[in-house]
């Protein structure tokens, strides 16, 4: 289980902030609070934001949209936050990775950052519900925020 108290509250509003701090984490060298590497979170946000901009996935039904993903989407961007320990899809899940990190999946997350902030739209149809070009690109970097704060930079 992870200690709350440890996990670090970070709260990127920019691409810029998410490219500095993944930098900073591969180059200082991190101690991990929670099951996955830099690397993994890595390919875990680039797979989020390839769904935004190119889906490769159906939506989810209407009713859950409406109903349930709607409201995670209003509740992450109120609150600029994301619970620990919800469930992943398996579609999003990281493959299994050695202890190293990948740096060729970090380069490819740092590019899909660098894609969706120069993105200007439109989306496609999103897979959670309905959300503005800004908000979805708040959306990713409050997703980042989440899962980096998992990682706590050594030096």
């Amino acid at each position: 289980m992870i200690n709350e108290t440890q996990r670090r509250q970070l709260d990127f509003h920019a691409a810029s902030e998410v490219i500095h701090e993944v930098e900073r984490l591969r180059s200082t060298g991190y101690k991990m609070l929670g099951n996955w590497n830099l690397a993994q979170i890595c390919d875990h946000l680039s797979k989020t934001i390839e769904v935004g901009l190119r889906p490769h996935v159906s939506r989810m039904p209407w009713i859950i949209r409406k109903l349930v993903g709607q409201r995670m989407i209003n509740a992450w961007l109120k609150h600029r936050s994301m619970r620990p320990g919800a469930m992943t899809a398996p579609f999003l899940i990281p493959q299994e990775m050695s202890e190293q990190d990948d740096p060729a999946l970090i380069e490819r997350y740092l590019d899909h950052v660098r894609e969706a902030d120069s993105f200007l739209g439109p989306l496609p149809p999103y897979i959670l519900g309905e959300i503005s070009l800004e908000n979805w690109k708040q959306l990713q970097w409050i997703h980042a925020s989440h899962h980096l704060g998992f990682l706590i930079p050594k030096g």
